[in-house]
Protein backbone atom coordinates (compact mmCIF):
# COMPACT_ATOMS: atom_id res chain seq x y z
CA UNK A 1 0.00 0.00 0.00
CA UNK A 2 2.76 2.85 0.95
CA UNK A 3 4.74 1.58 -1.76
CA UNK A 4 1.69 2.41 -4.31
CA UNK A 5 1.25 5.79 -2.51
CA UNK A 6 4.93 6.43 -2.93
CA UNK A 7 4.91 5.58 -5.97
CA UNK A 8 1.57 7.93 -6.77
CA UNK A 9 3.82 10.89 -4.96
CA UNK A 10 6.80 10.45 -7.81
CA UNK A 11 4.78 10.37 -10.69
CA UNK A 12 2.79 14.04 -9.01
CA UNK A 13 6.54 15.08 -8.60
CA UNK A 14 7.72 14.60 -12.00
CA UNK A 15 4.11 16.06 -13.13
CA UNK A 16 5.37 19.35 -11.52
CA UNK A 17 8.22 19.43 -12.65
CA UNK A 18 7.54 19.03 -16.42
CA UNK A 19 4.30 21.96 -15.93
CA UNK A 20 7.05 24.14 -14.01
CA UNK A 21 9.53 23.63 -17.03
CA UNK A 22 6.89 24.27 -19.57
CA UNK A 23 6.22 27.49 -17.62
CA UNK A 24 9.88 28.34 -17.54
CA UNK A 25 10.34 27.68 -21.21
CA UNK A 26 6.99 29.61 -22.55
CA UNK A 27 8.24 32.32 -20.08
CA UNK A 28 11.56 32.53 -21.86
CA UNK A 29 10.00 32.17 -25.40
CA UNK A 30 8.10 35.68 -25.01
CA UNK A 31 11.00 37.96 -23.00
CA UNK A 32 12.90 36.36 -26.05
CA UNK A 33 9.89 37.53 -28.43
CA UNK A 34 9.52 41.32 -26.64
CA UNK A 35 13.32 41.64 -27.12
CA UNK A 36 13.99 41.00 -30.39
CA UNK A 37 10.55 42.99 -30.91
CA UNK A 38 12.73 45.82 -28.79
CA UNK A 39 15.41 45.14 -30.89
CA UNK A 40 13.86 45.34 -34.56
CA UNK A 41 11.97 48.62 -33.01
CA UNK A 42 15.17 50.10 -32.06
CA UNK A 43 16.54 49.42 -35.41
CA UNK A 44 13.88 51.19 -37.74
CA UNK A 45 13.84 54.03 -35.46
CA UNK A 46 17.93 54.25 -36.14
CA UNK A 47 16.94 53.79 -39.77
CA UNK A 48 14.40 56.36 -40.23
CA UNK A 49 15.56 59.15 -38.55
CA UNK A 50 19.07 58.21 -40.79
CA UNK A 51 17.03 58.82 -43.71
CA UNK A 52 15.38 61.26 -42.45
CA UNK A 53 18.47 63.08 -42.30
CA UNK A 54 19.92 62.19 -45.36
CA UNK A 55 16.51 63.69 -46.95
CA UNK A 56 16.92 66.84 -44.84
CA UNK A 57 20.76 67.20 -46.61
CA UNK A 58 19.27 66.14 -49.96
CA UNK A 59 16.31 69.17 -49.82
CA UNK A 60 19.01 71.80 -48.67
CA UNK A 61 21.55 70.74 -51.03
CA UNK A 62 18.43 71.01 -53.93
CA UNK A 63 18.10 74.54 -52.71
CA UNK A 64 22.21 75.06 -52.21
CA UNK A 65 21.83 74.25 -55.94
CA UNK A 66 19.49 76.70 -57.12
CA UNK A 67 21.07 79.59 -55.40
CA UNK A 68 24.48 78.24 -56.82
CA UNK A 69 23.18 79.05 -60.32
CA UNK A 70 21.68 82.37 -59.32
CA UNK A 71 24.84 83.04 -58.14
CA UNK A 72 27.45 81.68 -60.65
CA UNK A 73 25.61 80.27 -63.65
CA UNK A 74 26.75 77.04 -63.19
CA UNK A 75 24.49 73.85 -62.84
CA UNK A 76 26.76 71.62 -60.72
CA UNK A 77 26.72 72.12 -57.05
CA UNK A 78 28.47 70.17 -54.14
CA UNK A 79 28.64 70.81 -50.89
CA UNK A 80 31.37 72.47 -48.71
CA UNK A 81 31.08 69.41 -46.52
CA UNK A 82 31.23 66.89 -49.61
CA UNK A 83 28.29 64.72 -48.27
CA UNK A 84 25.78 66.43 -50.72
CA UNK A 85 25.87 67.32 -54.20
CA UNK A 86 22.77 68.89 -56.29
CA UNK A 87 21.82 68.79 -60.05
CA UNK A 88 20.49 71.86 -61.85
CA UNK A 89 18.54 72.34 -65.10
CA UNK A 90 16.86 74.95 -66.94
CA UNK A 91 13.59 74.93 -68.88
CA UNK A 92 11.82 77.64 -70.76
CA UNK A 93 8.37 78.72 -69.97
CA UNK A 94 6.34 79.12 -72.84
CA UNK A 95 7.87 79.46 -76.46
CA UNK A 96 8.61 77.18 -78.47
CA UNK A 97 5.71 77.52 -81.38
CA UNK A 98 3.45 77.41 -78.18
CA UNK A 99 0.05 78.80 -78.81
CA UNK A 100 -1.32 78.27 -75.87
CA UNK A 101 -0.06 79.71 -71.99
CA UNK A 102 -1.23 77.80 -69.00
CA UNK A 103 1.06 78.44 -66.37
CA UNK A 104 -1.23 75.99 -64.27
CA UNK A 105 -2.10 77.54 -61.48
CA UNK A 106 -4.65 79.73 -59.83
CA UNK A 107 -4.61 83.31 -59.92
CA UNK A 108 -6.25 85.21 -56.06
CA UNK A 109 -7.94 87.46 -55.89
CA UNK A 110 -6.84 91.10 -56.62
CA UNK A 111 -2.91 89.69 -58.23
CA UNK A 112 -2.54 89.60 -61.60
CA UNK A 113 -1.70 86.66 -64.27
CA UNK A 114 0.64 88.25 -66.62
CA UNK A 115 1.49 87.13 -70.07
CA UNK A 116 4.44 88.60 -72.57
CA UNK A 117 3.22 89.38 -75.82
CA UNK A 118 7.21 90.66 -76.26
CA UNK A 119 10.11 88.45 -76.18
CA UNK A 120 13.01 89.36 -74.13
CA UNK A 121 16.68 89.65 -74.93
CA UNK A 122 19.11 87.74 -73.18
CA UNK A 123 20.34 90.75 -71.23
CA UNK A 124 16.84 91.22 -69.97
CA UNK A 125 15.45 93.88 -72.50
CA UNK A 126 12.47 94.18 -74.91
CA UNK A 127 12.33 92.85 -78.08
CA UNK A 128 10.53 95.70 -79.83
CA UNK A 129 12.22 94.91 -83.37
CA UNK A 130 10.86 91.30 -82.93
CA UNK A 131 14.39 90.29 -84.41
CA UNK A 132 14.41 86.78 -82.31
CA UNK A 133 11.36 86.25 -84.44
CA UNK A 134 9.57 85.45 -81.20
CA UNK A 135 7.04 87.79 -80.17
CA UNK A 136 3.22 87.31 -80.63
CA UNK A 137 1.87 89.15 -83.87
CA UNK A 138 -1.78 87.99 -84.30
CA UNK A 139 -4.64 90.57 -84.19
CA UNK A 140 -6.45 88.86 -81.43
CA UNK A 141 -6.59 86.61 -78.69
CA UNK A 142 -8.70 85.15 -75.83
CA UNK A 143 -8.77 85.21 -72.38
CA UNK A 144 -9.70 81.51 -71.15
CA UNK A 145 -10.72 80.63 -67.05
CA UNK A 146 -11.90 77.42 -65.76
CA UNK A 147 -15.95 77.54 -66.47
CA UNK A 148 -16.79 77.56 -62.97
CA UNK A 149 -15.97 80.85 -62.85
CA UNK A 150 -18.59 83.78 -62.05
CA UNK A 151 -17.36 87.29 -61.40
CA UNK A 152 -15.52 89.21 -62.98
CA UNK A 153 -11.91 90.11 -64.73
CA UNK A 154 -10.22 92.71 -65.21
CA UNK A 155 -7.98 92.87 -68.32
CA UNK A 156 -5.05 95.52 -69.36
CA UNK A 157 -3.56 95.37 -72.52
CA UNK A 158 -0.01 97.38 -73.36
CA UNK A 159 1.11 97.88 -76.33
CA UNK A 160 3.53 100.13 -78.45
CA UNK A 161 2.71 102.59 -81.25
CA UNK A 162 5.76 103.96 -83.01
CA UNK A 163 7.42 105.36 -80.25
CA UNK A 164 4.55 105.88 -78.14
CA UNK A 165 2.87 103.61 -75.47
CA UNK A 166 -0.50 102.71 -74.51
CA UNK A 167 -2.77 100.70 -72.70
CA UNK A 168 -6.69 99.27 -73.53
CA UNK A 169 -8.60 98.04 -69.76
CA UNK A 170 -11.80 95.68 -69.94
CA UNK A 171 -14.20 94.63 -67.97
CA UNK A 172 -15.30 91.38 -68.36
CA UNK A 173 -18.61 90.12 -66.00
CA UNK A 174 -18.87 86.31 -66.64
CA UNK A 175 -22.66 84.84 -65.27
CA UNK A 176 -25.08 82.00 -66.38
CA UNK A 177 -26.64 84.69 -68.74
CA UNK A 178 -23.96 85.07 -71.07
CA UNK A 179 -21.87 88.29 -69.13
CA UNK A 180 -20.93 92.08 -70.03
CA UNK A 181 -18.34 93.86 -71.42
CA UNK A 182 -17.41 97.38 -70.07
CA UNK A 183 -21.15 97.52 -68.68
CA UNK A 184 -22.54 96.00 -72.18
CA UNK A 185 -24.37 92.68 -72.37
CA UNK A 186 -22.00 90.66 -74.84
CA UNK A 187 -21.94 86.93 -75.30
CA UNK A 188 -18.21 86.24 -74.17
CA UNK A 189 -18.22 82.19 -73.83
CA UNK A 190 -15.69 81.19 -76.65
CA UNK A 191 -15.42 77.90 -78.34
CA UNK A 192 -11.55 78.58 -78.74
CA UNK A 193 -10.63 77.72 -75.08
CA UNK A 194 -12.61 73.92 -75.23
CA UNK A 195 -14.41 71.94 -72.66
CA UNK A 196 -13.80 73.19 -69.09
CA UNK A 197 -13.02 76.27 -70.13
CA UNK A 198 -14.90 79.63 -70.54
CA UNK A 199 -13.16 82.84 -72.64
CA UNK A 200 -13.47 86.26 -73.98
CA UNK A 201 -12.02 87.07 -77.05
CA UNK A 202 -9.68 90.39 -77.92
CA UNK A 203 -9.38 92.17 -80.89
CA UNK A 204 -6.29 93.81 -80.89
CA UNK A 205 -6.46 94.95 -84.08
CA UNK A 206 -6.76 98.76 -83.88
CA UNK A 207 -4.20 98.84 -80.94
CA UNK A 208 -0.43 99.89 -81.91
CA UNK A 209 2.07 97.62 -83.49
CA UNK A 210 3.74 95.62 -80.90
CA UNK A 211 1.52 93.92 -78.44
CA UNK A 212 3.39 93.79 -74.87
CA UNK A 213 1.76 92.40 -72.16
CA UNK A 214 -1.75 91.36 -71.04
CA UNK A 215 -2.54 91.35 -67.33
CA UNK A 216 -5.67 89.40 -66.03
CA UNK A 217 -7.14 90.31 -62.45
CA UNK A 218 -9.88 88.40 -61.05
CA UNK A 219 -11.64 90.92 -58.50
CA UNK A 220 -13.99 88.80 -56.41
CA UNK A 221 -12.79 85.71 -56.88
CA UNK A 222 -9.78 83.60 -57.62
CA UNK A 223 -9.62 81.98 -60.79
CA UNK A 224 -7.18 79.58 -63.39
CA UNK A 225 -6.09 81.87 -66.62
CA UNK A 226 -4.71 80.41 -69.84
CA UNK A 227 -4.35 82.40 -73.12
CA UNK A 228 -4.98 81.36 -76.37
CA UNK A 229 -3.81 82.84 -79.50
CA UNK A 230 -5.08 80.72 -82.43
CA UNK A 231 -3.15 79.95 -85.34
CA UNK A 232 -0.10 82.49 -83.47
CA UNK A 233 2.46 81.65 -81.09
CA UNK A 234 3.54 83.11 -77.32
CA UNK A 235 6.97 84.45 -76.76
CA UNK A 236 8.93 83.09 -74.05
CA UNK A 237 7.64 83.90 -70.88
CA UNK A 238 10.21 83.10 -68.02
CA UNK A 239 12.44 79.53 -67.08
CA UNK A 240 11.99 77.27 -64.78
CA UNK A 241 15.19 76.16 -62.67
CA UNK A 242 15.14 72.85 -61.19
CA UNK A 243 17.82 71.64 -58.85
CA UNK A 244 17.67 67.51 -57.74
CA UNK A 245 19.31 67.05 -54.34
CA UNK A 246 21.46 63.87 -53.36
CA UNK A 247 22.43 63.06 -49.80
CA UNK A 248 24.03 59.50 -49.58
CA UNK A 249 22.30 56.89 -50.05
CA UNK A 250 18.26 57.09 -49.23
CA UNK A 251 16.06 54.07 -49.71
CA UNK A 252 12.12 53.97 -49.88
CA UNK A 253 10.30 50.92 -50.87
CA UNK A 254 13.76 49.58 -52.42
CA UNK A 255 14.71 52.59 -54.60
CA UNK A 256 16.98 55.34 -54.34
CA UNK A 257 15.36 58.60 -53.42
CA UNK A 258 16.55 62.25 -54.30
CA UNK A 259 14.56 65.67 -53.44
CA UNK A 260 13.75 67.87 -56.37
CA UNK A 261 13.47 71.95 -55.85
CA UNK A 262 12.02 74.03 -58.74
CA UNK A 263 11.47 77.45 -58.79
CA UNK A 264 9.84 79.59 -61.51
CA UNK A 265 10.99 82.82 -62.85
CA UNK A 266 8.53 84.95 -64.80
CA UNK A 267 10.01 87.87 -66.78
CA UNK A 268 9.32 91.41 -64.58
CA UNK A 269 9.30 89.81 -61.61
CA UNK A 270 7.89 90.08 -58.16
CA UNK A 271 7.61 93.88 -59.08
CA UNK A 272 5.84 93.66 -62.15
CA UNK A 273 2.34 94.08 -60.29
CA UNK A 274 3.37 97.28 -59.62
CA UNK A 275 4.82 98.65 -62.85
CA UNK A 276 1.86 97.20 -64.48
CA UNK A 277 -0.25 99.85 -61.63
CA UNK A 278 2.57 103.10 -61.91
CA UNK A 279 2.30 102.88 -65.86
CA UNK A 280 -1.32 104.30 -66.00
CA UNK A 281 0.19 107.68 -65.00
CA UNK A 282 2.98 107.90 -67.29
CA UNK A 283 2.72 111.30 -69.42
CA UNK A 284 3.79 109.26 -72.78
CA UNK A 285 0.96 106.23 -71.63
CA UNK A 286 -2.67 107.16 -72.83
CA UNK A 287 -5.65 105.08 -71.55
CA UNK A 288 -8.77 104.89 -73.54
Amino acid sequence: MFKNLKFKIKNLGCQSSGQVALVVLVLVAVSLALGLSVSSEVVTETKIDKDEELLKQAFNAAESGIEFYLGTGETNYEAPDGQSKADVSIDDIGGGGETVLDFDEYTVVNDMANFWLVSHESDGSLDYDNSMGENFTGNGLTVCLNDSFNSTIEVSYFYRDGIDYGVERWIYEFGTNGGMVNGALSSIDSGVCGSGWVGADLDLSSLGDTPLLLSVRPLFNSVRISLNGGAFSFPGQGIVISSVGRAGKVEAMGEAVDRRVSVSRIWGGSILDFMVDGLVVERDLSSE
